[in-house]
């Protein structure tokens, strides 16, 4: 786990800066800032940052956070509440240790929190961190700083389920074979991955962020030594829940 946010660098110039503040310089100098309450454009916003900053991975999602200043209705994604092919997962179910990727405002680990023994909940963005800490100051979630692709040894192989929500499909597909690694490092022997995303067909083209995964990405995961025991179905474009149980 990377405990603070680490920036990607870029240049301006001969001045190299962070991308975080070439994104916000880019979104604050391009005419942006007007009609800001039209939900689309949120979207919009939120995708045009994703495909400027997608060798980046998601340094994007700083400057993004950062641009929405505490303001929930710019988070295109924010729908506060968990998502229900979670909640409906969760019923009946009791945890130990879990682990959240991409925790955002913490709606998701909030709901698991109420079922777990802990939860470990990260973000890339200090950002948002800091804004799910003060949208629920009494919770028991440990919420921190972290990077998926930079997870501390002493964070690996101690979970009993991880959970993954729509931060897959964020992520520039040629990452994606790093990231189920990093993923299926944190879970302990017979622990369950529980990924909810879109999917696509491979003849559909890729367009803005959310980038679908491919039903032959999933496959990717049950070579890690995971077993795949349950893959909900919807048509493309739409959420799907995958399980999966280390061998």
């Amino acid at each position: 786990m990377v405990e603070h946010f680490v920036h990607t660098e870029g240049v301006v110039g001969s001045n190299p800066i962070p991308t975080t503040r070439l994104l916000l310089h880019w979104l604050f100098n391009s005419g942006q800032s007007v009609a800001m309450d039209d939900p689309l454009l949120h979207r919009k916003m939120a995708a045009r940052m994703a495909n400027r900053a997608r060798e980046d991975g998601a340094d994007w999602f700083e400057a993004f956070y950062q641009w929405a200043g505490g303001d929930e209705e710019k988070v295109p994604w924010a729908d506060l509440m968990p998502h229900p092919l979670l909640s409906d997962w969760l019923e009946g179910k009791q945890f130990g240790a879990v682990a959240v990727v991409g925790c955002g405002l913490g709606d998701d680990a909030e709901a698991l929190a109420e079922r777990a023994n802990s939860v470990w909940a990260f973000d890339v963005s200090e950002t948002v961190v800091e804004w799910a800490k003060r949208r629920y100051p009494e919770s028991l979630v440990e919420y921190g700083v972290g990077d998926l692709f930079h997870l501390s040894e002493e964070r690996k192989g101690i979970y009993g389920t991880v959970v993954e929500i729509f931060t897959l499909q964020a992520l520039p597909p040629e990452r994606r074979t790093e990231a189920f690694a990093a993923l299926a490092s944190l879970l302990l022997p017979q622990g369950e991955l529980v990924v909810i995303t879109r999917w696509r067909e491979p003849e559909t083209e890729l367009g803005p962020v959310p980038w679908p995964l491919l039903m032959s990405e999933f496959d990717e995961i049950d070579k890690l030594g995971l077993e795949r025991i349950e893959q909900t179905s919807a048509e493309e474009g739409q959420a799907i829940r995958l399980v999966w149980r280390k061998i």
